[in-house]
């Protein structure tokens, strides 16, 4: 995810020793990445410039750093490298068993296919006497018809050979008859006589012997290596090992951190020290004076503006919103080792070049889907400007139509594009409606599963209304904002809901009249609830536990209004984005499934199909199919079913075992689903994939998967194509012990 990513960049610069700037044009980003960075360790490195955010933290934060023991912060740093690099290695040696065993499965694979040529060439008896033969004898006996027919062929002899030709001939030709014979009788003795040609001439006959190696060779490899691979640890089992291990670095890593910054602090000088303890203070003198006089307010902003650019030295990293970077970061070139923008589709070039003058690297972030910078330069003026200044081929520069992110995507090598594929914030339901409209499916789903929860991740809830029209303010839909107030106060006060709320709608006067709304619920004091009402622009970088997204769509809406919304997709990918675990929407269903606006017609659809899938309202039909007769019973995609599913699940039901085929759980169909009690059981067939190599994707795709099962108390099984075909009795055992387990 973005977060990690930014915050891995700027630790393992300072480790490094760089001097590093975050930067954004949304103060919210810049808020949330310095609370990140800073929340990795009690002490400091991120210093927020031009800001107050976290004051109070960051003056505890500094009396940390000022109490650090030098000699024990030494030490414990070492120590903690130590562990940290062994664990490393641990992984690394994880990580290769999980590709060695890939690989062996891929061989396995290969040859197997390899095995069913061979046997519709021949026959399955024929190729199981090729499992018995011995190689290395057949190779001896074509050595020996070769080198016999080379000795009983005239032309091949030397010149005295051919003097003596006369007394030599019969007895080299009785030589290679017998090798012929010998050969002959072994390959019949074995069973593969249909191998041999009908005419058993010598090179003919050697010709086959030299196949037969070959196909025994291949039919011994692939014994050996699916041996090897049926004794194997399962891939589930190193995925549990990896994830381990994964846990373990991840709290070893922080602590590495930890004690990197102990070590760091307490070598300062006592100069330092002092101009630390000086600026705590100043923190903590602000906070406190912060409702007096405006004329003390503005003389200790002063102080605390000076004081920040004489101890900037002693923090790695600095984070400022681009605005305010004037006069409060040196104007020199090159002057920082690394520069990161984030949220960088929603800022302008302009406001960018003061950032890239002054690093020697920059990591430019962000999202195309996402809001783009809002500026008053019409594409003509645009044009109009460039031409003047000589710069109408530098279209990519251009101030109205391109962000900083466009004008970086348009001017690096394809090779510096690096796309981050895991989300992590939203649920399965939520998110899934923008990995498909918006982002072709390429988001792997890597959300952690969170407590179980009573109402579907994603609902709406009809609301019918009349629009108007607000000069300057957009739309009004007064019915819908009421609707979003009583939700508000029905969701906090009477269920006591204590998570973060954010109201999210296109227009601003929806936003200020649902505001209102909320204002007047009495016994609700709006401040003392997490609770944001707004555009999107407000949400950019921001995320809520819950979102509610007010549409304004509806009788009475205007074309004008209708057409903005058509063309304003990335603002409604960042509204549903935003929440974590519920999206709740607040509007005309109907309107806005016939509104021509696309992504709101199809959210409608995606809503519908979510709630009719959602544990809560799914039909029973499950139960129902795994009472069937044995036979595999009708399911949603038959296209995905293998026949070795079909095939194993009639074994199942023939061993009294009843398991749900395809049982959908958020974006995956689980082959089988065993369902006892509070205890679940997946068994996974390697059906689709037989005959499919995995590729690293496909990998990472199927480890997120597992963690998720394992996350929501799931256990996995996973059989593979040969084990089921060859063992099927030890497959069904396994399932059985898991059932005989107690819970």
């Amino acid at each position: 995810g973005k977060s990690q990513v930014l915050t891995a960049i700027l630790a393992n610069a300072a480790r490094l020793g760089w001097k590093t700037l975050i930067a954004s044009k949304n103060n919210k980003a810049v808020d949330v990445v310095e609370a990140r960075a800073n929340g990795l360790a009690a002490s400091p490195f991120l210093l927020r410039l031009g800001g107050q955010t976290g004051a109070k933290d960051l003056a505890q934060q500094i009396t940390h750093i000022l109490s650090a023991s030098p000699i024990q912060s030494v030490t414990d740093s070492v120590s903690l490298a130590k562990e940290y690099r062994d664990l490393r290695k641990e992984r690394e040696d994880h990580e290769e068993k999980i590709a060695k065993l890939i690989q062996l499965r891929n061989d396995v694979d290969g040859l197997d296919r390899e095995m069913d040529i061979l046997k519709r060439k021949y026959s399955a008896e024929f190729v199981e006497c090729l499992r018995r033969i011995t190689v290395t004898r057949l190779a001896d006996l074509r050595n020996k018809i070769e080198t016999n027919f080379k000795r009983a062929t005239k032309t091949e002899a030397s010149f005295f050979e051919r003097l003596f030709w006369s007394l030599i001939e019969t007895r080299r030709n009785l030589d290679l008859s017998d090798s012929l014979e010998e050969a002959i009788t072994e390959v019949q003795n074995c069973g593969l006589e249909q191998a041999l040609p009908g005419k058993r001439l010598p090179t003919e006959v050697a010709n086959a012997l030299r196949a037969l190696e070959s196909d025994g060779q291949m039919v011994h490899d692939y014994s050996a290596k699916l041996d090897t691979l049926l004794r194997s640890k399962t891939l589930e089992q190193h995925y549990e090992a990896l994830s381990d291990v994964n846990e373990l670095i991840e709290t070893k890593g922080i602590e590495v951190w930890q004690g990197f910054l102990k070590s760091r602090y307490a070598k300062l000088r006592v100069e330092d020290r002092k101009l630390l303890g000086e600026y705590a203070s100043l923190l903590n003198l602000m906070k406190e004076s912060s409702t007096e006089s405006s004329d003390i307010s503005r003389d200790l902003r002063r102080q605390f503006n000076q004081l920040t650019g004489k101890i900037s030295h002693i923090f790695t990293a600095s984070a400022i919103t681009s605005l305010s970077l004037h006069g409060r970061v040196p104007f020199q070139p090159a002057s920082l080792d690394l520069v990161l923008i984030d949220e960088a589709s929603q800022c302008d070039i302009a406001s960018a070049i003061p950032l890239l003058l002054r690093a020697k690297r920059v990591v430019v972030i962000g999202d195309p889907q996402q809001l783009s910078h809002i500026t008053q330069v019409t594409p003509r003026r645009d044009a109009s400007l460039l031409k003047d200044f000589g710069l109408e081929f530098f279209r990519t520069w251009g101030y109205s139509q391109n962000s900083l992110f466009m004008m970086a995507a348009a001017n690096c090598r394809s090779d510096d594009v690096v796309t981050l594929v895991e989300h992590h914030r939203s649920v399965y339901d939520i998110i899934s409606f923008s990995n498909s409209f918006f982002y072709q499916n390429k988001l792997r789903v890597a959300t952690r599963s969170r407590k179980k929860e009573t109402e579907p991740a994603v609902e709406w809830r009809d609301v019918k209304g009349t629009v108007k029209k607000v000069y300057g303010r957009g739309a009004v839909n007064d019915e819908e904002a009421k609707a979003v107030a009583a939700y508000i106060e029905d969701l906090v006060l009477k269920h006591g809901y204590n998570g973060s709320v954010g109201v999210v709608t296109p227009f601003r006067g929806q936003a200020n009249r649902i505001r209102d709304y909320v204002g007047k619920i009495e016994g609700l004091e709006i401040t003392s609830v997490d609770l944001i009402v707004d555009t999107v622009h407000k949400f950019q970088g921001d995320e809520r536990d819950m979102m509610i997204f007010s549409p304004v769509v509806s009788e009475g809406i205007s074309p004008s209004a209708l057409g903005f919304l058509a063309s304003q997709g990335n603002i409604f990918n960042v509204a549903v984005t935003r929440a974590r675990s519920r999206l709740i929407t607040i509007g005309d269903k109907a309107a806005c499934a016939s509104s021509n606006v696309s992504y709101l017609a199809a959210f409608v659809s995606h809503v519908e199909q979510t709630t009719q899938n959602s544990p809560a309202t799914r039909p029973d039909v499950f139960a129902k199919a795994s009472a069937s007769n044995g036979e595999y019973p009708a399911v949603a995609n038959p296209d995905q079913v293998s026949d070795w599913e079909r095939l194993f699940y009639r074994t199942l039901h023939r061993h009294g075992i009843r398991a749900i085929p395809q049982y959908p759980l958020d974006e995956y169909r689980l082959d089988f689903a065993i369902i006892d009690g509070d205890r679940k059981l997946n068994i996974e067939v390697d059906g689709e994939l037989y005959h499919r190599g995995w590729d690293g994707e496909l990998i990472e795709r199927d480890q997120i998967r597992n963690r998720r099962l394992v996350e929501q108390g799931w256990t996995v099984l996973r059989f593979w194509v040969y084990q089921i075909r060859d063992h099927e009795e030890s497959c069904v055992a396994e399932i059985r012990e898991w059932l005989q387990k107690a819970a």
